[in-house]
């Protein structure tokens, strides 16, 4: 199919929307689904032609890899301008809250340190900021929710212990657990995140709400300062995961 050629110009079995509108979107390519998100194409290119060129764009070729693709480098493609890079943005977005919520975590048991930690690994590893996140736990250790509390560096101004605390009062939860990533792939603490995560143990014992664990994640590994013994040394008290 040439560039040039218009969508009205392809024969209607062929035109991405009204494939869609006869046998489903399941039937579509990556590249038509987009065109149809995207809507028109620009002067002397057609939709499917620019949809096309926008998949090439992440470095390892996978559609989910577009989640990825930062506003900057939209705009940087012919054809892309403000409104077409917001409508990828947010079709990128919607896609990633709808898989979250479709996801067998919630109302997962947690039995241990390792589950949880493996689930938040395959949450936050395409995260490409530092994302601060707890898991809402109740009296058998479930989870009921994971909720994003702050993007951005870590640390004890932009964690507040009244942003924690709040979902989990209104939650009813009996239990907590912290959690954010480090996007360069290094689960490591650093001395921020220990004393973000003492900061937040002294407020738990205020509230009444007790924090089992705070996780970081990585690409593909996770630290658990539960199972390393640092929430020990800053508590000094049992946790969820004791038998």
């Amino acid at each position: 199919m040439q560039k040039n050629l218009k969508m009205c110009e392809f024969p209607e079995s062929e035109r991405p929307r009204e494939r869609l509108e006869k046998k489903g979107p399941q039937v579509l390519t990556d590249a038509e689904l987009l065109a149809v998100i995207l809507k028109t194409g620009t002067n002397g290119e057609n939709v499917l032609s620019l949809a096309r060129r926008i998949l090439a764009l992440p470095h390892d070729g996978s559609i989910s890899g577009l989640c990825d693709i930062s506003e900057e480098q939209l705009l940087s493609v012919k054809g892309i301008g403000k409104a077409k890079a917001t409508q990828i943005m947010a079709a990128c977005e919607l896609a990633t809250r709808i898989s979250r919520d479709r996801s067998e975590e919630f109302r997962t048991a947690v039995r241990s340190a390792d589950d949880l930690g493996k689930i938040l690994t395959d949450r936050q590893k395409w995260y490409n900021k530092e994302v601060f996140e707890i898991v809402l736990l109740d009296t058998r250790n479930q989870i009921i929710r994971i909720s994003q509390v702050s993007v951005g560096t870590l640390d004890q101004s932009l964690v507040h212990p009244r942003e924690v605390f709040e979902e989990a009062v209104r939650s009813y939860c009996a239990s907590i657990v912290l959690c954010h990533n480090h996007p360069s792939g290094d689960p490591t603490p650093s001395s921020d995140d220990i004393r973000t995560t003492e900061r937040l143990i002294q407020a738990g014992v205020i509230m009444g709400i007790e924090i089992t664990d705070h996780i970081i994640t990585g690409k593909d590994s996770f630290y658990s300062m539960y199972k390393q013994g640092d929430l020990a040394r800053l508590k000094k008290r049992k946790t969820i995961f004791d038998k």
